[in-house]
């Protein structure tokens, strides 16, 4: 699907101090995964959140190069490793 004319994907950045974005490290680490924070080119709904005043962080199983592909697919031992990150991520948040 096309998006709108008027559709902007605007840049967005979140707080490393914010409560999601610090406990996305620990639970980044936890999982034997890097947890510093990058910033990427690609857009994502993550921008339209962070306009709207909502911390955010971009994070998911796969390969950016993969997605929105014919053939596009995801490992699953990488979508148990996400979920595994996303379990930690929610039982030490606010913490």
């Amino acid at each position: 699907e096309v998006p709108p004319a008027d559709f902007i994907s605007y840049p967005m950045e979140t707080n490393a101090q914010t409560t999601i974005a610090a406990a996305m490290g620990p639970a980044l680490d936890a999982a034997g995964l890097d947890p510093e924070a990058i910033g990427v080119t690609y857009g994502s709904d993550a921008s339209v959140i962070g306009r709207a005043g909502i911390p955010v962080v971009v994070f998911g199983p796969g390969n950016i190069d993969d997605a929105h592909q014919p053939d596009e697919s995801v490992d699953l031992a990488q979508v148990q490793r996400a979920s595994e990150v996303i379990e930690t991520l929610i039982r030490g948040y606010g913490r």
